[in-house]
């Protein structure tokens, strides 16, 4: 019987939107074989993931990649190289959650700036 878990993580693989999407959607389901104890499974979701990203990495499937290697080191040795990866994997969420409420803050200023009833004022700084 297959999970509902699993079943969903399947169902968004062929809805995603794009092949990022569901590659990133592709490493959380590794980490579910992973945590249900058939890290070869994982291990080969993980090898096609990476080998399609090779030549181009991107930040979220990297993140995804090594939180769901974290999760297979974690549950199939206890490998102390799972704290490493996933602490790799914190710090790209971390700085990309950064990224995004810096542009998050730049549209809305610029939102401010651009409104018809706005009033722009230039501020010097001496220079």
């Amino acid at each position: 019987m297959t999970s509902r878990l699993l079943s969903r993580l399947e169902s968004d693989i062929r809805g995603a939107p794009d092949a990022l999407t569901a590659d990133c959607v592709r490493c959380e389901r590794a980490a579910y074989f992973a945590r249900m104890g058939d890290g070869a499974a994982a291990a080969r979701e993980l090898a096609d993931v990476q080998r399609r990203h090779a030549a181009r990495p991107n930040a979220a499937v990297s993140g995804w990649v090594h939180f769901a290697q974290a999760v297979v080191d974690h549950y199939g040795s206890q490998a102390p190289q799972s704290q490493d990866r996933m602490k790799r994997a914190h710090a790209l969420a971390s700085e990309w959650i950064a990224g995004s409420r810096m542009v998050m803050s730049d549209i809305s200023m610029r939102t401010r700036i651009v409104s018809p009833s706005a009033t722009v004022t230039v501020v010097s700084n001496g220079v």
